[in-house]
């Protein structure tokens, strides 16, 4: 079983606006990869930092004509 914890940046606190990200979050891995993975947004500073762990993810949505 996999579990994704997921932290947010402070200026999403609303507990509707996190869920909602945890759930296009989780959808949209299992439209991508076909996992089914359960979740929890957890305070911001709760998971520990690494030398390689990414700082930053950016959706950016692809146009098309």
């Amino acid at each position: 079983e996999l579990r994704l914890r997921l932290e947010l940046a402070p200026d999403l606190q609303a507990a509707e606006s996190q869920q909602a990200v945890l759930h296009a979050v989780l959808g949209a891995l299992h439209q991508q990869l076909h996992l089914r993975l359960d979740g929890e947004v957890v305070p911001p500073g709760t998971l520990p930092r690494y030398e390689l762990k990414a700082r930053r993810v950016r959706i950016v949505a692809m146009g098309g004509p």
